[in-house]
C-alpha cells in the first residue's frame, strides 16, 4: 500500500510493475494493515477512517468510522494495534484518539500533547498493545495505557517536534525522532523521591 499527498491510495503486488488498485480520498491519506494483512485502514480528512478487505478493494469500504472530535480534523496517521483490536489515529491538532477496530466506537482521546502547527506526529503501540506513545511539538513523548487511557510517562529530551514514536517489537525499548533520534528504556525508571520524602 502507498498513500500520496494528492489523495491517492494504491495497492501493489511486488510481482507486477503497475498498481493493482487505486482509491481517491479527500485530503492527505494514511494507510495501515491489520496484523493479519487481510484488512487495511485508510484515514483522511473529515476525521474519517475507512476499512477495506484486501480481496474486495473495488467494492469499497466495508466500514467507515469517525472520531468524536471536530469533523474538520484531518487524520494524519492511523495504525492497528498488534492485537488488531484497536485503531490509533493522530490528527492535525492536539487530538489523538483510539477506536475499537470492530465497532468503530471511540474508546479514548488524548489532548495533552501540543500540535498547534498541524504537524504529522505519528504515534505507535507497544509490541503487546498494552501501551501507546505519541510525540508533541514541544519535544515531549507521552506514553498512555491502552485499556485505561491513563498517562504513564512524559519524557522530555527532544529539541523540536517529535515526528514519530516506535516501540521495539522484541525489547523494552522506545525510539522517538525529531532533529535527533532518542532511545528510551521502557518502562522508564521511576522518578527519584525528593530528599527527606
Amino acid at each position: 500500500m502507498s498513500a500520496s499527498v494528492d489523495g491517492t491510495v494504491r495497492s501493489w503486488d511486488i510481482r507486477q510493475r503497475a498498481c493493482t488498485s487505486r482509491l481517491h480520498v479527500k485530503g492527505r491519506p494514511s494507510v495501515a494493515f491489520d496484523p493479519n494483512g487481510l484488512v487495511f485502514a485508510v484515514a483522511s480528512a473529515f476525521n474519517m477512517v475507512r476499512l477495506f478487505d484486501v480481496r474486495k478493494v473495488t467494492e469499497g469500504p466495508f466500514a467507515t468510522f469517525r472520531g468524536e472530535g471536530s469533523p474538520s480534523l484531518d487524520v494524519m496517521s492511523v495504525s492497528f494495534s498488534p492485537t488488531g483490536k484497536h485503531l490509533l489515529c493522530a490528527t492535525n491538532e492536539n487530538y489523538l484518539f483510539l477506536l475499537d477496530a470492530f465497532s468503530g466506537a471511540q474508546l479514548q482521546a488524548q489532548t495533552e500533547h501540543a500540535n498547534a502547527a498541524g504537524a504529522l506526529l505519528e504515534p505507535g503501540f507497544s509490541a503487546d498493545g498494552e501501551f501507546f506513545a505519541g510525540g508533541s511539538e514541544d519535544g515531549t513523548v507521552y506514553i498512555w495505557h491502552t485499556a485505561t487511557g491513563r498517562r504513564v510517562a512524559a519524557l522530555g529530551g527532544h529539541v523540536g517536534p517529535v515526528g514519530a514514536v516506535r516501540f521495539s517489537p522484541t525489547a523494552a525499548l522506545l525510539a522517538s525522532s525529531c532533529y535527533n533520534l532518542v532511545f528510551w528504556t521502557f518502562p522508564p525508571p521511576p522518578a527519584e523521591a525528593p530528599p527527606g520524602a
